[in-house]
């Protein structure tokens, strides 16, 4: 199922980049798609790994994706504290 939804997402193609353009001074886009590429690209390997152990620990499922989506949260505010320090 993992899997599945993070195949899917990278279909989405060029929305990073519109969304990136949107948010981000013309100056510092590319810092920003290598930001997001990158943990995306890391996030890919291994989420399959710590949401797996996750479960195993706790039996429960909530628990792992709680864990995922606060993880990309502090990415989120790491890569936007990265930005506004470089402005």
């Amino acid at each position: 199922m993992l899997t599945l939804c993070v195949m899917t997402l990278y279909f989405k193609g060029g929305l990073y980049w519109g969304a990136i353009n949107e948010i981000c001074p013309a100056q510092k886009v590319g810092t920003m798609g290598g930001i997001m590429h990158g943990c995306e690209n890391l996030s890919t390997v291994l989420c399959p790994i710590f949401v797996g152990a996750i479960i195993q620990l706790f039996s429960n499922y909530v628990m792992a994706f709680s864990l995922v989506g606060l993880i990309g949260i502090v990415l989120l505010v790491v890569s936007k504290v990265l930005l506004m320090r470089q402005i």
